[in-house]
């Protein structure tokens, strides 16, 4: 699952001649001057950072204004070391992002999302010009692999033209992949708590794929911890054991569960497919509340419009399962958000869940 990305293994192991960084805040003062010569100020770095009316003067606040990311154009260097952040300073600008900027109450939480992610695109395109050690680039990925993890949940009921899940999966893939390929070029033996977090997320983004199930048990997890849970629910969801996976997802901590819950669609079609192959008959009744409790539905209401959705007869207490009656060209129905993961979510504050590697004793 991360093959085609030596380039990136090989950038890791070119160190010498990198260029390395001297901008020591978290935007360059060339582009703050521009972005506020060109009316480009972003509203999370205004002063009092709320929408701003047609026609309205923006007031920037330097110490919020954060690198945007530039995509690389004839005649601009890039490699301009006066603009480059070193390390130290992406990791406080990646603390700013998500113990900060996250937590804007003033503005709706989708232009959070579309501001916080352009400025890690930013921090990981500083990174990869300036090549750091990989234990360095791990420290730097880990926090953006778990913002888009997060982001892909809380945003999950957005329309398309508010959130692009697809986009965000793009983002959250590259940085993911990133990040494994550095975990393998460092030279660290022990798999520390946030590694341990990273790969069970891996094998949960891509529950029951062969490639991500070898890559979990090369690593030989430790008994109970995320990714041993992460790999027992890969193994159930490769044997089609779907009770197995909704029973071991109500033990993921707050961001696996965020994870996992993304292919709840997925794995209550595939259940209700096999489901009405081994219980067909007309003289079966398969109670609704009890379907409801093995595929993790919210409600009695839920369950019947999935069955609806794909075909199924349902009445309000029990559902028909008869050969043929599947609709295979049915979608997958829509992901929504469950009580269950946002308690667990609710536990934490969204900076500890962000910046911390899940694990309650570290």
């Amino acid at each position: 699952m991360i093959t085609g990305h030596h380039s990136y293994l090989r950038i890791l192991t070119m160190k010498s001649d990198a260029v390395r960084g001297t901008c020591l805040l978290m935007c360059p003062e060339s582009e703050i001057q521009m972005r506020q010569r060109e009316g480009l100020v972003h509203v999370l770095e205004t002063r009092d950072r709320r929408e701003v009316r047609k026609g309205e003067r923006i007031m920037a606040d330097r110490r919020r204004m954060v690198k945007s990311y530039s995509r690389s154009a004839a005649g601009k260097d890039m490699l301009c070391a006066d603009v480059l952040r070193p390390p130290p300073v992406l990791k406080r600008t990646i603390n700013y992002l998500l113990s900060v900027a996250v937590c804007e109450t003033n503005v709706a939480w989708p232009t959070v999302y579309e501001f916080v992610t352009d400025r890690l695109r930013s921090v990981r395109q500083d990174m990869v010009i300036q090549q750091p050690p990989a234990a360095v680039c791990c420290s730097i990925l880990e926090p953006m692999v778990r913002f888009h993890a997060y982001a892909a949940y809380r945003l999950c009921e957005e329309p398309l033209e508010v959130y692009d899940p697809h986009l965000n999966a793009t983002h959250l893939n590259e940085s993911l992949k990133q990040l494994l390929v550095s975990y393998d070029a460092s030279e660290i033996s022990t798999m520390s708590p946030a590694q341990d977090q990273m790969e069970a997320l891996y094998g949960l983004l891509h529950l029951g794929n062969v490639d991500a199930l070898y890559r979990m048990l090369s690593l030989t997890p430790s008994k109970d911890g995320m990714l041993d849970i992460a790999l027992q629910m890969s193994i159930a969801r490769f044997h089609n054991n779907y009770v197995r996976v909704c029973r071991l997802m109500k033990h993921l901590p707050p961001l696996l569960a965020c994870v996992a819950a993304l292919h709840l669609p997925s794995i209550r079609r595939n259940a209700l497919s096999v489901m009405n192959s081994a219980y067909s008959s007309k003289n079966l009744h398969f109670p609704v509340e009890h379907l409801g409790r093995l595929l993790l539905y919210e409600s009695d209401k839920e369950v019947i419009e999935d069955c609806s959705h794909y075909g199924l007869r349902a009445s309000d207490s029990s559902v028909t399962f008869l050969k043929g009656s599947f609709d295979f060209e049915a979608k997958d129905s829509k992901v929504k958000k469950l009580g269950f993961v946002d308690e667990s979510i609710a536990s934490v504050s969204l900076p500890e869940l962000l910046l911390s590697d899940g694990d309650p004793e570290s």
